[in-house]
């Protein structure tokens, strides 16, 4: 063998393709951290399921192929820190897809309950008013100054009854066809009446979270 002949360098290949796996595991975990706000806020309505069940799809596969891969090195040379950020990655996913929604919606409930009622009282004021000319209950409201405070499109319905009560709603999920969810808010005691029979027989989540 000549001496200024080297072997071939395999070592290096070896730390390469455990920092790739490394990489990927965090992926998946900022995926699963990120999974309930960003379906939650961007997949509204039809144009929603584009991208909520390819996200899903990439994340449960790339998690599973990750575990599969942990699982199937010897025990003295698996990754202690990855595994472990697997299955809490595993956890979160599947908390967030069972109560992911509700969750969200309690806590975009509590944080921009003060916004909400803010528009609330400009549309009281006569500040704010329906403003799409073709949907005369609906106002496009500005997302510089109300970012994502109706979900899919940043749109609220405004009506009034009879009598001038207002009623606002707020979208949660644009759903399909007349099937929706959203925050409520009204003075008519006709609408009142009418969600809390909604709230009644529901077998949905739905329930009164304020006096309006």
């Amino acid at each position: 063998m000549n001496p200024k002949e080297s072997l071939p360098n395999t070592t290096s290949k070896v730390p390469r393709k455990e920092a790739l796996f490394s990489i990927l595991t965090a992926i998946a975990f900022t995926m699963a951290i990120a999974q309930d706000p960003l379906i939650y806020y961007f997949t509204s309505g039809p144009a929603g399921v584009i991208f909520a069940i390819p996200f899903l799809a990439i994340g449960i596969g790339l998690t599973f192929f990750l575990l599969g891969r942990e699982y199937a090195l010897p025990v003295a040379s698996r990754n202690k820190t990855r595994q472990k950020i697997l299955i809490a990655k595993t956890v979160i996913g599947l908390m967030g897809m069972l109560m992911g929604e509700e969750a969200m919606a309690e806590l975009d409930w509590q944080l921009r309950k003060k916004s909400r009622m803010e528009i609330v009282n400009l549309i009281k004021a006569g500040t704010i008013s329906p403003n799409v000319n073709d949907r005369p209950r609906v106002c496009l409201l500005s997302s510089e100054k109300y970012p994502l405070i109706s979900n899919g499109g940043n749109e609220i319905l405004i009506e009034r009854d009879d009598s001038g009560k207002l009623s606002v709603e707020f979208f949660i999920d644009r759903g399909f066809l007349d099937h929706y969810s959203a925050f409520v808010y009204s003075e008519s005691p006709e609408r009142i009446r009418e969600l809390e029979q909604t709230v009644e027989r529901s077998a949905f989540s739905s329930r009164k979270i304020d006096r309006n």
